[in-house]
C-alpha cells in the first residue's frame, strides 16, 4: 500500500539496456582519444610551427599505446586540423613528414592511411554539401565597385558568418594540403628531385574537386570581357572567395599534372588509344599490404576522373566561361601540357598521334586557336 512517499527507482543500471554495446563504445573511446591527440597538436598550429619537438615527443609516446591504432588516429586528427586553413597547411604537412621520419615503417604506413582517410573525407565532405555552389552564388550576390563586382571583395572585406569563414577556409586549406601531399611529400631530399610517384588518393581528391569547381563555373554566367577586372596572378592568391580558390584550384592541378603522369605510369593505367579514361587490367589488381593509399583500384578512378575534367576544361575555355585572363591562362597551360604529355608517352606508338586526351585533331586545333586569340587579347603577339 501506497505511504505517500517519494517513489523508490526500481531501475538497474547495470541492465543491459543502460550498457552501451561495444560498437558504441567503440566509438565513444574513439572520440575521447581523438579529442586527447587533438589537444595534443594543437599547439603546433598556435605556434605555427615554430618548434614542435615536444609534441613530437608526446606523441611518439602516445604511438606505443596498444587501446586504439594510435598511428592511424594520430594521421586523423593531423589530417583534421591541417585542412582546417591554408595557414594551417603548410605547419601541418612539416610536422607529418617530421613525424612520419622518427618512427618505425609500419608506424609511418598507417600515420598515413589516417591522415589519407581524413583528407578524404574532408574531400567528400566538400564534394556532397553544396560549398562551392555557395561560394560562387555568394561571389555572384556581391554588390561593390563595378570594377571588382564580378570578383567580389576579399573575405576580410565582407561580413561573414561564422559557417562561411569555416567552410571558406577548409576549402582553401584543403586545397593547399593536397597540393603538398602530391608535389611534396614522396619528393627526395635532393636539389636535382623535381617529380616523384604520389600517393593515389590525394590525387583523385584534387581532380575531384577540381571537376566539381569546373561544373560549378560551367553553371555561372559569365563576365562580359569588357567588364572583367584586372588581378595579377600574385593578388589572385591573396583572395579568399571563389575566383580565389577557382584559380587556387585550376594552378595545383597543373602543378600536379607531372605526378599523375608519374603515378599513372607506374600503375600502368593508360590503354593504347593514348587517352586517359581507361585503367586497363588496374580492376583484378589489388594493393599491397601497407600501401592502401597507392591501392589500384584508386588508379582507375584517377584515370578516369583526368579525361572527364580535361575535357571539362576544354570546354569552359572553348565557351569562354572563365573568369580572369590570369585563370584562363592557366587552363591553356593545363590542355596544352596534357596534349604533350601524352605524346611523349606514345612515341613509339604512330597510330596513336592523332588521339590525344580523347581528343580530335579538330577539337585540339580549337584549343590551339584559342590559346592564339588569348596571346593576341593579352597583346603577347601581334594580331595577323
Amino acid at each position: 500500500m501506497n505511504s505517500g512517499g517519494p517513489a523508490q527507482a526500481t531501475l538497474d543500471g547495470s541492465a543491459a539496456e543502460f550498457v552501451p554495446s561495444e560498437e558504441l563504445q567503440q566509438q565513444i573511446n574513439k572520440r575521447a582519444a581523438f579529442l586527447q591527440v587533438s589537444k595534443m597538436i594543437e599547439p603546433v598550429f598556435l605556434e605555427k610551427g615554430k618548434n614542435f619537438h615536444s609534441q613530437l615527443s608526446q606523441i611518439r609516446g602516445l604511438l606505443s599505446s596498444t587501446t586504439v591504432n594510435a598511428p592511424y588516429l594520430v594521421g586523423e586528427v593531423i589530417g583534421s586540423l591541417t585542412t582546417s586553413s591554408p595557414e594551417h597547411a603548410p605547419v601541418g604537412f612539416r610536422f607529418f613528414k617530421e613525424l612520419r621520419s622518427v618512427i618505425s615503417d609500419h608506424a609511418g604506413h598507417e600515420l598515413e592511411a589516417g591522415l589519407f582517410k581524413s583528407v578524404h573525407e574532408t574531400t567528400r565532405a566538400m564534394l556532397t554539401n553544396n560549398a562551392f555552389q555557395q561560394m560562387i552564388t555568394k561571389c555572384a550576390t556581391v554588390t561593390s565597385a563595378p570594377a571588382v563586382s564580378s570578383v567580389c571583395d576579399e573575405a576580410g572585406d565582407l561580413p561573414k558568418q561564422t559557417d562561411d569563414i569555416t567552410i571558406t577556409n577548409r576549402a582553401f586549406g584543403l586545397t593547399t594540403f593536397l597540393n603538398l601531399l602530391i608535389t611534396r611529400l614522396n619528393l627526395p631530399e635532393s636539389p636535382e628531385a623535381c617529380v616523384c610517384t604520389p600517393p593515389i588518393l590525394p590525387c583523385v581528391d584534387l581532380c575531384q574537386l577540381v571537376e566539381l569547381a569546373c561544373h560549378v563555373q560551367a553553371g555561372h554566367p559569365r563576365t562580359p570581357s569588357a567588364n572583367e577586372p584586372v588581378i595579377s596572378e600574385l593578388d589572385i592568391f591573396n583572395l579568399r572567395n571563389w575566383t580565389g580558390l577557382f584559380h587556387q584550384l585550376c594552378d595545383s592541378f597543373y602543378q600536379s599534372m607531372m605526378f599523375f603522369n608519374c603515378a599513372l605510369m607506374e600503375l600502368n593505367s593508360r590503354i593504347n588509344d593514348g587517352t586517359w579514361n581507361h585503367s586497363g587490367s588496374l580492376g583484378d589488381q589489388h594493393s599491397k599490404p601497407g600501401q592502401v593509399e597507392n591501392g589500384f583500384e584508386h588508379g582507375a578512378q584517377l584515370s578516369c576522373s583526368l579525361t572527364e575534367l580535361l575535357l571539362r576544361m576544354r570546354g569552359l575555355l572553348l565557351d569562354e566561361q572563365i573568369p580572369l585572363k590570369v585563370t584562363r591562362s592557366t587552363i591553356l597551360d593545363i590542355l596544352l601540357c596534357a596534349n604533350q604529355l601524352t605524346a611523349l608517352s606514345f612515341t613509339n606508338w604512330p597510330e596513336a598521334s592523332s588521339v590525344e586526351l580523347g581528343f580530335s585533331e579538330s577539337e585540339g586545333d580549337e584549343v590551339y586557336e584559342s590559346y592564339q586569340r588569348f596571346l593576341e587579347e593579352t597583346k603577347q603577339v601581334t594580331s595577323s
